[in-house]
This record gives structure tokens, C-alpha cells and sequence, in this order.
């Protein structure tokens, strides 16, 4: 019997070891200050703050669902199968510290002792620039989700590369997600000069003849900075339009983005980088169309086989809607190395953008590149459109599919 009480009080004393060890003030906020402020502070993107113990407490039971589930910090890639840059991940360990510190209480410790809240910058991160582009005050009404262009010429004398691009979102509350795209026929001019307020309503690109996309900015985006000796062409002719996803249920609010550009010195010697969608749901998909019909799953592949030309690659923004649930893409060198790029599995439409890669990837001459993508058209699908699940084909539309990785890849000189 004494043995057996002895144990019960090892038990219980370690037991309250455990709820005292976890508490705002010494475990809890270094944990939220170093992985979550950037994003959840005043003026950040995250829309609330997490800054003080009053408001982690308030959310403590949505924090700890979002970190044990892996939905906050947002990184849909996939960590065990490539690493990348500016990655937004907790520790396992981290995760048990958040989640225990829910389960006992949520206490605060002496709050006396907790480390002040870090300063953080809110501001455009490109602060050495050439150029600046501000599109006009614009007013969002919009009942469903709008896609609006807005025209802004650089009005450049002579062909330049850029460095350094930053979107800059004038009203963060409203700002899905951004596009850059640059344009030689001038025909966005006209589309905008034929709509009585600013820019015009475009979905899926600017609506002109080839465009080039130049960027794409999320919330949690960095700015653009490329490697040295690398840079993107904008040539002396070109506007620079943006597109800008605004989502529904928005009335009476304003927004005024922008745009900050790097220069080259000059193009001399440069390595230009170009973004295309190489694997795609059109070219080298090998068993499409892409048709996903109701109440059933599918996956679908494509392939590309790159000129005699070696191939350096910067960065990989896959890209689906709702339908889709996982994406994995990656190279075969003609030694038949596996050169992996990324892979998400539990796809997010709304969490999605460029990932850059820690070094500049080297692609062998030659090489294939390969893309798997994974839709799930059935009521299993949490982020199905349709209930009961409608047969779902190519098209821009949100509810429509689409599938492709953009890269950003410079060519050997």
C-alpha cells in the first residue's frame, strides 16, 4: 500500500511539474514572437495580433487546432521531401509546448519576466528601388470573388533587368493575392481605357495576347530578389499590369497597390530568368483530358523534356483549384538521377504561391521534367464546390480545375 501511494505521488507531482513548465511568459511567447508574430502582430497580414498574452489566450483553443492540425504556420510543401526557402514550420517539439500549454490552462507565468514583443516591420522590404508603380484608388464592390487588372507603364527609355520586384497591397484586408505580368501589345490599355472606373475585370490573365508573368505575391510573400548575375527582362515597350484577386463579400473598401522595381546596372552579362508554366494541363499531359467526373478521384500526369541546354531553376509555384488534394513534381536527369522539386499533399487553394529553393537547382541538358497531381471529385473532398460533386473539366473559373507548375528558371550562357 505504501509503495502503491508513493508511486500515485510521483505521478501527481510530475503531473503539475508539467502544467507549470508550460506558460505564456517563459515557453509560450519566445514560440509565437519567433514563428507567428511576422504575420499575427498590429498592421501585419495576419489579420489579428498574438502579441500580448490577453489576445494568445483569447485564441488559445484556435491556435492550438491550427498548429496540431499543420494549418498555421501556412507551408503546404511538404519538408521530407525537399527543403526551401524562408520556410514557415514549427518544431514537433514547439507544436506539444503550444498544444500542452492549452490542455493546462493556458497560464501566464510572471508576466514580468516575458520577453518584450519584437518590432516588426510591416513595411515594403525592398527599400533600395529605381522604380515605383501605384496603381489608382480603386472601390471593391463585389458580391463574388473579382479579378480586376490595373494598367501601370513604367515608361522605361531602354530594356531593362530586373533584380528586385515588391507588391506592396495597399489595402492588406482585401488583397487575395497579386500576379505581374508585363505586356508589349498595349492592348491593356485599351481594355482599361474601355471601362469608365480603373483597370478592368479580367479572369485568368490580363486578357491580352501572351503576356509575361513577371511575379505573384500572397500574404507571408518576401520580395523578389534574384541571385546574383540574374534578372528578369522588361523590355523598354512594355506596361506592367497587375491583376489583383479581391474576394466576395467586399463593399465599399479601397485599395491602392504598388510595385517596387530593382534595376540591373545594365543587361550586359546577365542571366535573364523566365516564369512559364512548363508542366501544364495542356502540353505533356499524358493521359488527359482533364476531366474529373463526379463522385470519383483521378490523377492525372504530364511530362517535359528540356532542350540540349543546361537549366538552372530558382523557384516552383504549383497551382490547382478545389478539386485538386495533392501535387508532386520533380526532374530525371539522363543519369536517371531523381532531382526532387517539391510536393504538396494536402493541397489548399488558398494558400499558394512561388516556393523558392535554398540554392539555385542545376538541371542537367536533357532532362525530363515530371508532374503527378491528384483530384478528388467526391463529398470526401472538404473543399468541394458542388454537393452532391459535379463533373468538373478544364477552365479558369475557381470551380472549374486547372493544373501547373510555374518556374523560374535562367538558361546556361
Amino acid at each position: 500500500m505504501r509503495k502503491f501511494t508513493f508511486g500515485m505521488l510521483i505521478l501527481l507531482f510530475g503531473t503539475l511539474a508539467n502544467s507549470q513548465a508550460q506558460t505564456w511568459s517563459q515557453e509560450v511567447a519566445p514560440i509565437i514572437f519567433n514563428k507567428c508574430g511576422s504575420c499575427h502582430n498590429p498592421g501585419g497580414v495576419g489579420h489579428y495580433s498574438l502579441l500580448s498574452f490577453e489576445d494568445a489566450y483569447y485564441l488559445r483553443y484556435s491556435i492550438q487546432d491550427r498548429v496540431v492540425n499543420g494549418k498555421m504556420p501556412p507551408w503546404p510543401p511538404d519538408t521530407n521531401y525537399t527543403r526551401l526557402s524562408h520556410e514557415r514550420i514549427l518544431t514537433q517539439q514547439e507544436i506539444q509546448t503550444l498544444s500542452d500549454w492549452v490542455d493546462n490552462g493556458a497560464l501566464s507565468g510572471d508576466l514580468s519576466t516575458a520577453p518584450q514583443p519584437p518590432t516588426y516591420n510591416n513595411g515594403p522590404e525592398l527599400t533600395d528601388y529605381d522604380l515605383e508603380l501605384t496603381m489608382p484608388i480603386y472601390t471593391v464592390n463585389t458580391v463574388s470573388d473579382l479579378y480586376r487588372c490595373f494598367v501601370l507603364p513604367p515608361n522605361i527609355t531602354e530594356n531593362k533587368m530586373i533584380t528586385g520586384l515588391e507588391v506592396i497591397p495597399g489595402n492588406k484586408n482585401i488583397v487575395h493575392h497579386v500576379l505581374v505580368f508585363s505586356d508589349t501589345t498595349h492592348q491593356a490599355q485599351v481594355l482599361d481605357a474601355g471601362d469608365p472606373e480603373p483597370g478592368y475585370t479580367n479572369f485568368g490573365g490580363t486578357g491580352t495576347p501572351n503576356p509575361t508573368l513577371l511575379a505573384g505575391w500572397v500574404p507571408g510573400s518576401r520580395a523578389l530578389q534574384m541571385p546574383a548575375n540574374f534578372g528578369i527582362k522588361l523590355f523598354s515597350n512594355a506596361d506592367v499590369v497587375i491583376q489583383i484577386h479581391y474576394p466576395g463579400g467586399v463593399f465599399n473598401e479601397t485599395d491602392s497597390t504598388k510595385i517596387r522595381l530593382k534595376f540591373a546596372p545594365t543587361v550586359t552579362g546577365m542571366r535573364q530568368v523566365n516564369t512559364a508554366p512548363i508542366l501544364n494541363h495542356i502540353i505533356g499531359l499524358t493521359n488527359g483530358p482533364l476531366v474529373i467526373p463526379a463522385n470519383e478521384t483521378k490523377t492525372f500526369y504530364t511530362s517535359y523534356t528540356i532542350p540540349a541546354v543546361n537549366v538552372s531553376l530558382l523557384s516552383v509555384a504549383p497551382h490547382m483549384h478545389l478539386i485538386g488534394r495533392n501535387i508532386v513534381a520533380f526532374a530525371v536527369s539522363p543519369q536517371q538521377d531523381t532531382i526532387p522539386f517539391i510536393r504538396i499533399n494536402d493541397w489548399d487553394f488558398h494558400w499558394q504561391g512561388f516556393y523558392n529553393f535554398k540554392k539555385v537547382v542545376k538541371i542537367p541538358a536533357s532532362s525530363t521534367l515530371w508532374g503527378e497531381a491528384f483530384y478528388d471529385n467526391t463529398t470526401a473532398n472538404p473543399f468541394n464546390p458542388a454537393n452532391p460533386p459535379q463533373t468538373v473539366s478544364l477552365g479558369e473559373g475557381t470551380n472549374d480545375e486547372m493544373r501547373s507548375e510555374e518556374r523560374r528558371v535562367g538558361k546556361e550562357c
